[in-house]
């Protein structure tokens, strides 16, 4: 019960969260000029854009491939459409990353090696999309220091997360403090064979370098569609600056402190598209229009989702028959 209504107050905070950064947007913004952005978005643009966003999916399950060979690509592509349903309709993207635990486990997967690919993609995926963004601040002039600065922290911090699990001393102190707890603690025992998943996949530095470079892909493919979408909206800005915002936006919709990103996002597009001479008109229908995107591929994951639980439920029925 308790339990219930931490969860229930949590939602709900996020949601005023949510709420909270759009009111103050909102108080700033002409929301009819958005709305006419939105509307007469020049049509040239949606095909390049829908092309962008596709191939940055299939990119992405490819990505995750690496890690998960046993399991076929076709589902990894659905595995991540359904973790953007989920990341739409509960706390964020941590939802989405349970969700494609959880649904994998239905292909022969141990919860730990799924666990610990999960883990290894994401942490890729960052060092990724900060490698795109610290390139992008070198090549303009006009950028924020202090966020070169936290950028370049976060990815020596994330490198350093690969590295030094992988160091057999390290992993031997860490394995040996959970032998200790194994009998007094459930969790211990699964927390000990992520670990060796972990090691098992950070061992392969082939694999590690290819997963970081296939996440580059990704978020430059991202990046242009950033990029085709403002001029879609009517204003240019440099595919080195979207870098660098895209960047720090990933960092933000990470953390789970607001509904769908709603609010983090718009106030992100809106403060740094704003430093270089974007209305916030522009930039909110920059935002808008990404969520859009977001939304109509989380209702694809949705009717995926559907899809899966139908079937699972038809083949235990055929079984108990």
């Amino acid at each position: 019960m308790k339990k219930n209504m931490s969860k229930n107050v949590k939602f709900l905070l996020k949601i005023s969260i949510s709420l909270l950064l759009i009111g103050v947007l909102l108080k700033n913004i002409n929301i009819k000029d958005v709305m006419s952005y939105i509307i007469y978005f020049d049509k040239k643009y949606i095909l390049v854009v829908i092309i962008s966003y596709t191939l940055s999916l299939i990119v992405n399950g490819f990505k995750w491939k690496i890690l998960m060979k046993e399991v076929p690509f076709r589902h990894l592509l659905n595995l991540n459409l359904i973790a953007q349903f989920y990341s739409l309709i509960l706390v964020g993207q941590v939802s989405g990353e349970t969700a494609k635990v959880l649904f994998t486990k239905k292909f022969g997967c141990s919860i730990e090696k799924t666990i610990a690919s999960v883990c290894v993609d994401k942490i890729t995926g960052f060092i990724s999309v900060i490698t795109i963004g610290i390139i992008g601040m070198f090549f303009t002039n006009n950028h924020i220091e202090s966020i070169k600065i936290a950028l370049i922290t976060i990815l020596i911090v994330l490198l350093l997360s690969l590295i030094i699990l992988k160091n057999s001393y390290i992993y031997d102190k860490i394995n040996k403090c959970l032998i200790r707890f194994e009998t007094k603690s459930k969790i211990v025992k699964p927390l000990r064979k992520t670990l060796d998943s972990w090691i098992m996949y950070v061992e392969d530095t082939k694999n590690i370098y290819f997963s970081i470079f296939l996440g580059i892909v990704f978020h430059l493919i991202g990046v242009t569609s950033y990029y085709f979408i403002s001029l879609g909206v009517g204003f240019k800005l440099g595919i080195a600056e979207y870098c660098w915002i895209h960047a720090v936006l990933s960092i933000a919709l990470f953390l789970p402190i607001s509904i769908a990103g709603v609010g983090v996002r718009d106030l992100t597009f809106v403060g740094f598209l704003g430093y270089y001479g974007v209305t916030s008109s522009n930039a909110m229908a920059v935002s808008m229009i990404i969520f859009i995107i977001n939304f109509v591929v989380g209702i694809i994951g949705g009717i995926i989702n559907m899809y899966y639980l139908v079937k699972d439920k038809n083949i235990k029925t055929k079984l108990s028959d």
